[in-house]
């Protein structure tokens, strides 16, 4: 995944961003131990396979949070606000419209 430094800064991603690195530093050293013993290359292999699948989760679940946040963007929360006068007469009407402008 790109931008990794950039997804750390962030704090809806920072989380995941960590595990992803750590992911990939357990992906080297499962890559740097296979290099030097053979003997051990159906054990890794397995081993790559799940880090693989759990760094394909984790991209993903970044990507849904980053695709959110642009939809966000394009559709912000918006909110209509009804303030009525309640019981009171001029003071509940005074306080209603002050209530409003706020």
């Amino acid at each position: 995944m790109d931008n990794l430094d950039q997804l750390k800064k962030d704090h809806r991603t920072s989380y995941l961003a960590e595990m992803l690195a750590e992911l990939q530093r357990k992906e080297a050293e499962v890559r740097e131990m296979l290099a030097g013993d053979e003997t051990l290359h159906e054990l890794a292999a397995k081993e790559l396979f799940e880090i693989e699948a759990q760094k394909e989760e984790i991209e993903k679940q970044i990507k849904d949070i980053l695709a959110k946040d642009k939809e966000e963007e394009e559709f912000p929360n918006e909110i209509v606000l009804e303030v009525r006068a309640g019981a009171g007469g001029a003071e509940a009407s005074l306080f209603a419209w002050e209530l409003a402008h706020m």
